[in-house]
């Protein structure tokens, strides 16, 4: 049995008999206590990463303003930002080295550095930096581990993440948590 609640974004958008049919799993097969279906937006941090990387673009001179300019934040965020494995590391490293370009659509090139793991890195491991008062994501899956059955720890896995190394920072984070006895295996898939 699992003491802790289960929440999934995947499928507030499926049909009515697919829900229940999930939750009836839940339920039954694995005793979970609670359970929350909820839209994407709602569970994620998607609204808060696309702020803040443009938070971050904005102390570099860059100014996204408008709705449309949002959207440009946003395809920066996911085709370029990633998730380094040692934060203080890369942040040492002389920023031209980091720097990507990104051309918008009115043919200027903007030079992006340090943001592109910044963003992701430090709202989803370190959310206090958005001013969130939460642990890391890296913590609450620990605790939620933890607080479930013994037995069935070896078997947990998530589903996907669109930031490259997520998978292998999320190991090294949970490693350093966990007893040395217990082993950790994330999957984590780019869809």
């Amino acid at each position: 049995m699992c003491n802790s609640w289960y929440g999934s974004k995947r499928f507030i958008l499926n049909p009515k008999a697919d829900r229940e049919q999930l939750t009836q799993i839940m339920f039954e097969t694995f005793s979970n206590p609670a359970m929350y279906l909820s839209n994407q937006s709602v569970q994620s941090l998607a609204f808060d990463l696309t702020d803040y990387i443009g938070k971050l673009l904005s102390r570099r001179g860059y100014s996204f303003m408008s709705i449309d300019e949002t959207e440009i934040i946003k395809d920066i965020k996911e085709k370029l930002a990633y998730i380094t494995l040692d934060f203080q590391d890369e942040m040492k490293i002389v920023l031209s080295v980091l720097e990507q370009s990104y051309k918008l659509s009115d043919g200027q090139i903007i030079s992006i550095g340090n943001e592109l793991f910044r963003c992701p890195s430090e709202a989803l491991f370190q959310p206090t930096f958005l001013g969130i008062d939460s642990t890391g994501i890296n913590e609450a899956t620990y605790d939620s581990i933890m607080k479930c059955y013994v037995g069935i720890h070896k078997d947990l896995s998530d589903g996907t993440t669109m930031f490259p190394s997520f998978a292998d920072l999320m190991n090294k984070e949970l490693s350093a948590l966990a007893p040395s006895t217990m082993k950790s295996k994330i999957i984590a898939t780019r869809t």
